[in-house]
């Protein structure tokens, strides 16, 4: 064989294997995205996603960036609803406060007071005479935006409020500070607080773009049944 002609054939070849790897799927992991309000249902995920030993699959935790997840666990209805929703839990917003404060029974309207600015002491609700503390989460926050409309009614929180990134930085500002108050998931509320009902109770949801399928079908079915309920139940009302 001439030298053109094993190059030509070596061509050939190179050019049908470059055909056959282009032929072969990319496999594309499933995206599980937990936002940071539901993330105690982490382990119940993990252990669910643990029956499939086989599946690529990625958790996340994030309030952004939902629009590539194949399934998104929230807390609360989305506006609007995507085609596909699936409850595997009830959940309850609370105010929580420091454990030496002694105005452990607000109402909802000394409440939206506080949280406007129109009550800066906790004098004015049978505590000390020292200034309130208000902190709330990020504006993308699902346990914010309950609150600001089940509470303030959409009304404007105070602008001397203090952000707490995370649910956890929450935690921390409150169960650290004498004079703070803010609100929480059910959840994630801790013998560091002391809380406050406020009455409103919020769903669980996973959501899709589409019907799930596959791994993503089976995590939310182990989600509802008996393995997954187990895991949810010390931290959530169960279905």
């Amino acid at each position: 064989m001439g030298v053109l002609k094993r190059l030509i054939f070596l061509i050939l070849i190179l050019t049908a294997c470059g055909q056959a790897d282009s032929d072969i799927p990319e496999t594309e992991p499933l995206v599980v995205v937990l936002t940071p309000d539901v993330l105690p249902l982490r382990l119940a995920v993990t252990t669910c996603l643990a029956q499939s030993p086989d599946a690529l699959i990625r958790v996340e935790e994030s309030y952004l960036g939902q629009m590539d997840a194949d399934l998104v666990i929230r807390l609360g209805e989305p506006d609007p609803l995507p085609p596909f929703a699936a409850q595997v839990a009830s959940e309850e917003l609370l105010l929580v406060v420091h454990p030496g404060n002694q105005s452990a029974s607000l109402t909802l309207d000394q409440v939206a007071d506080i949280f406007s600015g129109r009550m800066r002491h906790w004098s004015e609700v049978g505590g000390e005479d020292r200034e309130i503390h208000v902190w709330v989460l990020l504006k993308v926050d699902e346990a914010r935006k309950v609150f600001e409309r089940e509470v303030l009614h959409g009304g404007l929180v105070t602008l001397n409020a203090f952000l707490a990134p995370h649910p956890n930085a929450m935690l921390e500002a409150v169960s650290g500070d004498p004079d703070a108050v803010g609100y929480l998931p059910k959840a994630w509320s801790t013998s560091e607080v002391a809380t406050i009902s406020l009455g409103i109770q919020m769903p669980v949801l996973v959501v899709a773009d589409e019907e799930p399928q596959g791994v993503a079908r089976e995590l939310v079915a182990c989600l509802q049944g008996d393995l997954g309920q187990e895991i949810i139940k010390p931290y959530y009302e169960v279905e």
